[in-house]
């Protein structure tokens, strides 16, 4: 009996694969790379081409999982959803051996599984993965299907249903003698125990182990490489253990031989001398090699790819079979894997001891269970059939065909590997194991360690277990009971959070171990300890302010370390005044994440910066001043960091007691949270120049320089007004400066010209300010002669006239209808009529104040005091008021007795030329009339009262009077010369000393 040390055993059992926790999904194939095989190849007539992810198969080869799922596409849509668990296949000693170089080293023998199609009850899967690729064989209970590296193309598989093959490469590879001899020994034949009384029971614990060689030709089919034969051997064997483990016979792979260089077997000679040569070999020169069974795989195809093998191969010398795997399969560097496998699996079948289907040995009756290898797929007997002796007509043609029968070797069709090998064949195989001595009853058979990935959560303080029960996803013992099961590792802290490996020991009852190694995930999911407290900030001078997270914090916590805290806001500015709520975020090492809530107050201490104006305020017509914020606060020089919400300051109404005073007014700022600060202006009170309302300054004509003001604290009130306009008596000119305001219906204004110079100054009514517009005016120089101009027609001519004045400068005008009168008076109580004026005013006109000078060049200056306007009524009726009852036209002068001096317009007879020399005069002046006198005149020298103070009488042809004035006053006097049916003239003289 030879020795059985198992590194593990592949039995297990497929309630022990579905039961167990949801695999790891492994996405394998790309999907985008799916195409259509049969457009490429034509071997195929339908299937579908992948690319493998090189990524993806590295991970999976390194991580060796013992349970998962690989989805492969089909062309279709659709996909074969794999459900997938790790088995062994090996023995504890295999190795793998060739006749160049011995024991082989560094090769890569590959992670193997078995499992099932999902949705597919009735299905068989085989899934083989190494480093440079992968291989399998599913059935899904109606087809099967392989998987295989396209030849030449890395990375490029195919996946097709084994019906699907060209029909020339299936007529090759499903077509074979299999031949069986029992060493001259009688064909085996069974009783009904052997048929019928074999169950599952797994054969006592019993383990077959298989050894495999190689031949020179099939170490050429493989490219003459031994890795790449090596592989084809173990997939091919893995999927095979997966058929017998479908049985309840346990079988493991001992070893491997590769002939990489000529060996002894004659491949062209007929498969039984061929497989003699093989026992006889390894009966003699190759004796000892490891295991129960051995089987040379030949590259030559013989007859049609088959085999051959000898029946009662266990505890005898006829352990051996052949199996011919060189069939013609150009789009595969392997041939067909499904037919590889079945013959395979076949041979070793006979070596189990039983015969095929359609011998004359079953039912307990000597009868055949099938005729596929009696008859042609027709019906008709073959020659020479092993069950020929009990054919039947019919043949047997209608049951479910088996591994041991001959249903695709005789064109009957193809069936598929989950249908197995029935149940006679079977028990027939199960009853020898159990019966065969050389076996070893499994008391020093490793037990099966399972493992599955786990996952544990870190507590509080940073601590987790985990326990080889968690680890354990089923490890069992085939041949006793699980006694111990050991982690190496169990506890975790923060510093393995991620992956960590963990191995399983798993001790039988017979202390025989064995070790599995899983991945422990170690999470952290417990959120930090976050903690906050509340903070002040004071905002700066620009009105920001910041809290550090420090200031927050208050001592978070968390068992593996705090990665980063974080606040929800930290810049403030005016706008967060008072309590602004912020979150502390604490995450841990491992993004565990918490918050918490404090208050920070933000506060403005700073004083606002107050800016005060020093500066002149100006009194207004009535004498006052009310003060005015703006008159006092810089606002541009003011500032705050947060702003300034309320300004203050004395409240303060200036009157002309102030006037030339500097006042100290305090000015106070404040911000929103009351803090405040001051400053003090200095106000210089000034009288000031606005007229009052309603009156307005008008410049009439060409009066260049008019300047009206007003003095409100000068005695009841003072205005002055200038002008650069030069109004001649004669003519259409009109040149003024004037204060006026627009008054309608009848109206008195009086005022005394306190002072004159370079011009006249008086009273005036106009129908409006354009030049040429009607008017009447009253005028003074500062003398007691007082001048009156009028026009009657728009543009027209004016009409002037000198009457007796005052040297105190007071006057009044006077409008009643359209009637203007004209007014002197010494003491501003007392008014003597002038003269009246009959003109066509609007109702309402324009009455004030006006001034023009008398020299180029120089502006008329004005001062005017107690100014006054009375009587000013409703507008009048019509444009004029008739005046018929005093008998004049319109502009027409009706003059006061005694106040009329000299008209300064109209006609005369008087030369043109008259004047007087020199002027001013001292003692004596001349009179020169420029021509002689066509009549007599009478010549009166007037004082400032009108009263004469010499008379002389001019004869006609005289052309100058001398006139002697050495005893007269200084003064302004008069002289007015007249002739009968003529208009007076008047000259002025001045006398000085």
């Amino acid at each position: 009996m030879k020795q059985l040390n198992l590194f593990v055993l592949a039995c297990l059992l497929s309630t022990i694969l579905l039961g167990q926790s949801p695999n790891t999904a492994y996405p394998l194939f790309d999907e985008a790379g799916i195409a259509a095989a049969e457009k490429t190849y034509q071997e195929v007539v339908e299937g579908t081409l992948l690319s493998i992810d090189p990524n993806m198969l590295k991970a999976l080869r390194a991580e060796a999982p013992g349970r998962l799922s690989v989805d492969i596409p089909l062309r279709s849509g659709k996909s074969l959803a794999l459900e997938l668990e790790r088995i062994q296949i090996f023995s504890a000693d295999f190795k793998v051996e060739s006749s160049r170089g011995g024991r082989a080293h560094g090769l890569d023998f590959g992670i193997h599984y078995k499992g099932r199609i999902k949705g597919h009850v009735a299905s068989l899967v085989s899934f083989s993965i190494y480093e440079s690729g992968v291989a399998a064989l599913m059935s899904d209970g109606r087809h099967d299907y392989e998987l295989a590296e396209v030849e030449d193309r890395p990375g490029r598989y195919i996946v097709y249903k084994t019906a699907d093959l060209e029909e020339r490469i299936k007529s090759q590879l499903f077509r074979f003698q299999c031949h069986t001899e029992r060493s001259g020994r009688g064909l085996p034949v069974y009783s009904e125990d052997q048929l019928f009384g074999a169950g599952a029971s797994r054969n006592g614990c019993k383990v077959i182990q298989v050894y495999l060689v190689s031949d020179f030709s099939f170490y050429e089919v493989n490219g003459s490489d031994l890795a790449e034969t090596t592989n084809k051997l173990i997939s091919v064997f893995a999927q095979t253990i997966t058929i017998y483990d479908a049985e309840s016979i346990n079988m493991v792979m001992s070893g491997i031989f590769v002939w990489d260089s000529e060996d002894t077997f004659d491949e062209g000679a007929d498969a039984e001398v061929q497989r003699d040569q093989f026992r006889d070999y390894y009966n003699g020169d190759g004796a000892g090699w490891p295991g129960d069974l051995a089987q040379l795989i030949s590259g030559f195809p013989g007859t049609g790819g088959g085999g051959i093998a000898y029946f009662d191969g266990l505890c005898t010398e006829d352990s051996y079979a052949l199996t011919r795997a060189g069939g013609d399969a150009p789009i595969l560097p392997w041939t067909s894997y499904s037919r590889f496998v079945k013959v395979l699996t076949h041979e070793i079948g006979h070596n189990l001891d039983s015969r095929h289907t359609h011998a004359c040995v079953w039912n307990g009756d000597n009868t055949q269970i099938d005729d596929y290898g009696n008859a042609s797929p027709g019906g008709a007997e073959v020659d020479d059939a092993e069950g020929g002796a009990c054919f039947s007509d019919p043949a047997i043609l209608d049951v479910t065909p088996t591994i041991m029968s001959y249903f695709d070797s005789f064109g009957h069709g193809e069936f598929v590997m989950t249908n197995g090998m029935g149940t006679q064949p079977g028990n027939v195989m199960r009853n020898y194991i159990d019966n065969a001595s050389c076996l070893d009853d499994g008391s020093n058979v490793p037990p099966v360690a399972i493992c599955q990935d786990v996952t544990v959560q870190l507590n509080s303080i940073g601590d987790a277990v985990t326990t080889a029960a968690a680890i354990d996803d089923g490890s069992y013992d085939a041949c006793g009971s699980v006694q111990s099961l050991s982690l190496n590792v169990s506890s975790f802290t923060c510093a393995d959070v991620g992956e960590n490996p963990v191995m399983l020991t798993v001790e039988d009852d017979n202390g025989n171990t064995s070790t599995c190694t899983a991945m422990v995930a170690v999470e952290d999911n417990v959120s930090p300890s976050a903690w906050c407290q509340n903070a002040t900030v004071e905002l700066d001078g620009s009105g920001t302010g910041s809290v550090a997270v420090s200031s927050i914090n208050n001592g978070s916590a968390d068992a593996c370390g705090i990665q980063s805290l974080s606040l929800s806001e930290t810049a403030f500015t005016c706008s967060d005044l008072g309590p602004n709520t912020v979150s502390l975020t604490v995450t841990d090492n491992n993004g565990n994440m918490a918050s918490c809530e404090a208050t920070v107050t933000v506060e403005d201490n700073t004083d606002p910066v107050a800016a005060c104006f020093s500066g002149t305020v100006l009194l207004n017509p009535e004498g006052l001043y009310e003060l005015q914020l703006e008159d006092v606060y810089d606002m541009a020089g003011s500032s705050d960091n947060c702003g300034i919400t309320s300004v203050g300051f004395d409240p303060y109404t200036f009157d002309c007691d102030d006037l030339g005073l500097s006042i100290m007014v305090g000015v106070t700022v404040e911000d929103e949270r009351g803090n405040s600060n001051s400053c003090t202006a200095e106000i210089l009170v000034e009288e000031g120049a606005a007229l009052p309302v309603p009156w307005y300054e008008a410049t009439i004509g060409n009066a260049p320089g008019t300047l009206g003001a007003y003095s409100p604290c000068t005695g009841t009130g003072e205005f002055s007004l200038e002008t650069g306009g030069l109004n001649p008596i004669n003519g259409p000119q009109d040149n003024l400066g004037s204060i006026l305001q627009t008054v309608c219906g009848d109206v008195s204004i009086t005022a005394q010209v306190s002072d004159v110079a370079n011009g006249y100054a008086g009273l005036v009514i106009r129908e409006s300010t354009a030049a040429g517009s009607r008017y009447v005016g009253l005028y003074t120089a500062g003398s007691s002669i007082y001048r009156r101009e009028s026009r009657a027609v728009p543009n027209g001519p004016k009409q002037a006239a000198l009457y007796m004045g005052s040297t105190a400068g007071w006057m009044r005008l006077e409008r009643q209808g359209n009637l203007v009168r004209l007014y002197r008076s010494f003491n501003g109580v007392q008014f003597q009529l002038l003269t009246q004026v009959f003109i066509n005013l609007p109702a309402c006109a324009d009455i004030g104040l006006a001034v023009f000078s008398i020299r180029p060049g120089q502006d008329g200056t004005a001062t005017f005091t107690n100014v006054s306007l009375a009587g000013a009524g409703p507008a009048l009726k019509g444009a004029v008021v008739p005046a018929n009852h005093l008998g004049l036209k319109e502009g027409e002068p009706l003059d006061a007795p005694g106040m009329f001096l000299e008209s300064l317009s109209g006609s005369s007879v008087l030369p043109s030329q008259a004047k007087v020399y020199p002027n001013p005069a001292r003692g004596q002046f001349t009179l020169e009339l420029g021509s002689p006198l066509e009549a007599e005149a009478t010549v009166v020298l007037r004082d400032q009262l009108g009263r004469g103070v010499g008379t002389k009488r001019l004869e006609p042809g005289q052309a100058q009077s001398v006139w002697d004035v050495s005893g007269l006053p200084v003064g302004l006097y008069l002289l007015q010369i007249g002739q009968a049916d003529a208009a007076d003239c008047y000259l002025r003289v001045t006398l000085e000393r």
